[in-house]
This record gives C-alpha cells, sequence and structure tokens, in this order.
C-alpha cells in the first residue's frame, strides 16, 4: 500500500473513528484478506499498517484489535458461512452512512490489490461486501482503481482519469506542472468548476464568445458526470 493511500485512508477513517466502524474496519480487513482461501504476506502487511500502526484510528489496545482480526481469520477458515453471516452484519451498519461505506471499500480495495493481483475470488468478495453496503461495485472499483486530474490553466481546464498506479509518473513527466490530483470525483469536480468559472471570465474579456460557451457547457455538465463520463489519458 503506497503512502499517499494510506495517509489518505487513515484521514477517512479518524472522521469516523467509533467502535463500531472499527469493528466493521476489521470485518473487512478479514474478509478482503481471506477472500481467495489465502491471506499473503503482503495482506497482512496493509491490514497492520492501516489498522494497527496509527493510534488515532482506535480507542482500544492494538493487540486487542490483533487479536480480534486473527479470531476472525480464524473463524473464516474453520466456518466460513457462519463466520461471514456476523461479519456482515458488522459491515452493514454502516450502510446508512454513504461516507462511512466508501471508506470501508477503500480499505477492502487496498488489501486486494495489495499483492499486485487481483484474483476472481477477491473480486466476488469485493461485489458481495459492496451489496451489504448498498454500493455499486463498478462505480466503486472504477473510483478507487483511477485518480482524477485537473489541468489547472484557465485558459485550457480538462478534467481527467488515470490508473492510480500511472498517476506518479504522468505529473512527474509534466513540464507545466499544472496537473492537480484528487482521490475523490467530487473533489475533483469542484476544484474544475472553479477554474471553469475563471475560464469564462477570462474568455469573455479576450470577448472569445466560442470559447466562453465551450466553458459554460463544461461547467453546466459537470454535476452530472460520472466516472464512466470523465475521459481516460489512456483513451
Amino acid at each position: 500500500m503506497e503512502q499517499p493511500e494510506l495517509d489518505a485512508l487513515r484521514q477517512e477513517f479518524r472522521r469516523y473513528n467509533s467502535e463500531d466502524f472499527l469493528d466493521a474496519t476489521i470485518a473487512v480487513c478479514a474478509l478482503s484478506a481471506a477472500a481467495d482461501g489465502d491471506v499473503a504476506p503482503e495482506e497482512l502487511y496493509s491490514i497492520d499498517n492501516l489498522v494497527l500502526r496509527d493510534p488515532a484510528l482506535q480507542d482500544i489496545n492494538a493487540k486487542q484489535v490483533q487479536r480480534k482480526l486473527r479470531d476472525y481469520l480464524r473463524q473464516l477458515k474453520k466456518d466460513r458461512v457462519m463466520t461471514e453471516r456476523i461479519l456482515s452484519e458488522k459491515i452493514h451498519r454502516m450502510a446508512d452512512d454513504r461516507e462511512m461505506a466508501c471508506a470501508l471499500m477503500r480499505a477492502a480495495y487496498l488489501i486486494i490489490v495489495s499483492d499486485h493481483t487481483v484474483r476472481s475470488g477477491e473480486m466476488a468478495e469485493f461485489k458481495w461486501i459492496c451489496g451489504l453496503l448498498n454500493l455499486e461495485p463498478a462505480q466503486v472499483w472504477d473510483e478507487l482503481a483511477h485518480r482524477f486530474l485537473v489541468w489547472e490553466d484557465k485558459r485550457n481546464v480538462m478534467l481527467v482519469r488515470a490508473p492510480a498506479s500511472a498517476v506518479a509518473r504522468i505529473v512527474n513527466e509534466s513540464v507545466e506542472g499544472k496537473w492537480c490530483v484528487f482521490d475523490r470525483l467530487d473533489d475533483a469536480k469542484t476544484a474544475a468548476a472553479e477554474l471553469y468559472r475563471q475560464a469564462i471570465d477570462y474568455y469573455k474579456k479576450m470577448e472569445s464568445s466560442e470559447f466562453e460557451q465551450e466553458m459554460e457547457r463544461r461547467l453546466a455538465d459537470l454535476p452530472g458526470l460520472t466516472v464512466s463520463d470523465i475521459p481516460s489519458l489512456y483513451d
């Protein structure tokens, strides 16, 4: 798990710090790690980094958290059906809060991709957990697998997406250094909207009605855009 992604997730978790949320987090971690029947060392390392090494995420002793996680993993191996039922109840409690639910799915995603291989069993588990949280799996996965980039130039504002693994290279290779990177589409939209407004004012002063109208159209379309509507730098 890359440090920027881990830091972003920790910030989300600190906002929702509660015993129920921590319990749901451990349940998601256990189910995600055991999804393919084999708990990889990279997955356990990711969980350790996420939950155990940040005291701000929990009000109970880290050893107790670790013990609970190991118990869940052991119980999943012994009686998966019954244990899944128990853990699913802990996760489903978070379904009414979309932001909490999305934070849990970010944890699931980072654990699943931590060994750089996504197996069919892991994808099936990801979709199942999304269902418990009333989230649409394809949309959630697409958002987590991409980052959103805004080109901060009022003369040529762009909102695009790119695979998370490619973002660092894209930014580093940009001579102008005008890419601003966002984890969340809503945050990228907010930044793009402000730049579109600046662009409208700019083209109005330049008496360039064609470009002014184009920026107005993009601004009007912005709220309704979904992940699939955002052009990819790799299309």
